[in-house]
């Protein structure tokens, strides 16, 4: 199995109907940024002027987590993938988050990519 390079970015999308909460690490477990985004354009392109900024930053590539593909990940997944990220399915489930509940959502998220606890 590869070792993925420590400035590969990691990045885990929480997805809401009206917002989506954005977790940001590193391979290497090092948290860079936490941000939402709102589900219209100008969210979509924030989203993609963070990342890409760190990406620059960084030097490494990105893949992004989210919670589902179609639904409310739509358009988003989508353009993920066109932005030439890799994009994975993750396995948490459920809608209407409070914010303590993204936390844990968002603990369960890095550590499906290996972003130890105190690196977050």
């Amino acid at each position: 199995m590869n070792t993925p390079p420590s400035t590969d970015i990691r990045v885990c999308v929480d997805v809401g109907s009206r917002k989506h909460s954005v977790a940001v690490g590193l391979a290497d477990g090092r948290f860079l940024d936490a941000f939402e985004v709102d589900h219209r354009p100008e969210g979509f392109d924030r989203f993609f002027q963070r990342i890409d900024a760190l990406q620059r930053q960084y030097g490494g590539g990105v893949s992004v987590a989210m919670e589902g593909y179609n639904g409310w990940a739509r358009p988003l997944d989508s353009l993920v993938q066109r932005h030439h990220y890799r994009l994975f399915k993750s396995t948490a489930s459920g809608s209407g988050l409070d914010m303590q509940h993204f936390r844990q959502r968002q603990a369960r998220l890095l550590a499906e990519y290996r972003i130890p606890r105190g690196k977050r």
